[in-house]
């Protein structure tokens, strides 16, 4: 058996959360929130259609790295929000922050581009993937820099700045 210490009392109904708990659950919900919007962008304008069998094909056995400079850069920068949010969220749990933001970011990419396969109006690639994942690792490198920036004087300044 646990000591006392460990087993926390039982939360009432309507009473606050422990900071940690509502950090964890905020955390999860911000992460929710980005990978809905990953999926709705991914998605948009909903106009599904029954795929035919050779663009499935093409889809599947397209494996050129480059779509072009815009395409690239939006599939990086759709990714780093969810790099950052899961990094955070992984870290408040105790898992691994590079393991949960390209893992969970991996499963995420393949599903809006497997949904992508149902959309008139889109085109899935592997490429897409890979440049999501870019992006993923790009918000996980953001969310390490994100604590040392904070102790700096004046490094708040120069983020915003840069952005």
């Amino acid at each position: 058996m646990r000591p006392a210490a460990d087993n926390p009392a039982p939360v009432e109904p309507g009473a606050a959360l422990p900071p940690a708990d509502t950090r964890r659950r905020t955390a999860l919900g911000l992460c929710a929130g980005v990978a809905a919007l990953i999926v709705y962008g991914s998605w948009f304008p909903f106009e599904w259609i029954h795929p035919h069998p050779d663009d499935v094909w093409w889809g599947l056995t397209n494996l050129h790295p480059f779509t072009g400079r815009a395409d690239l850069l939006g599939n990086v920068a759709l990714f780093l929000p969810w790099g950052l949010a899961a990094a955070g969220a992984a870290r408040l749990h105790g898992a691994r922050p590079a393991a949960w933001s390209l893992g969970a970011g991996l499963l995420l990419a393949l599903l809006a581009q497997a949904g992508q396969f149902f959309e008139a109006h889109r085109d899935p690639r592997w490429a897409d993937v890979l440049w999501n994942l870019v992006g993923a690792a790009g918000g996980r490198a953001a969310a390490r820099a994100l604590p040392r920036l904070q102790a700096r004087p004046g490094a708040a300044a120069w983020v915003l700045l840069a952005g």
